[in-house]
């Protein structure tokens, strides 16, 4: 299964960050990336790690200790919809599988 970055908590909004929170079971940084097949590097490179390291000052993803690592899902129509999420620094970002919306993954009030 392929996953992409669907987005972080401010984008996403709270009812969808509550329910994967509520679902969540801890993971790693090795099973989070494994299971994302190379997205978790490009975000970690478009968010700053690589410049970090190259200018010497030796900050990475993996020694990040404000990054926690999450596995979750979301329940929608009697399907459980497999998600990841990192907190980096208090936000939340999501990685949702391809060819789920985020806009569909979120709930709509009735």
């Amino acid at each position: 299964m392929s996953y992409y970055h669907a987005g972080n908590c401010v984008v996403l909004g709270a009812e969808l960050i509550h329910e994967l929170r509520d679902n969540a079971q801890d993971a790693t940084l090795h099973a989070m990336a494994r299971a994302l097949r190379g997205d978790l590097a490009r975000w970690a490179r478009s968010v700053g790690y690589d410049r970090c390291r190259a200018e010497g000052a030796g900050c990475t993803l993996s020694g990040d200790w404000h990054v926690s690592y999450h596995r979750s899902h979301l329940d929608r129509d009697g399907e459980r919809i497999p998600a990841w999420y990192l907190c980096w620094s208090g936000y939340e970002h999501v990685w949702l599988p391809d060819g789920v919306s985020a806009t569909s993954a979120t709930r709509r009030a009735t």
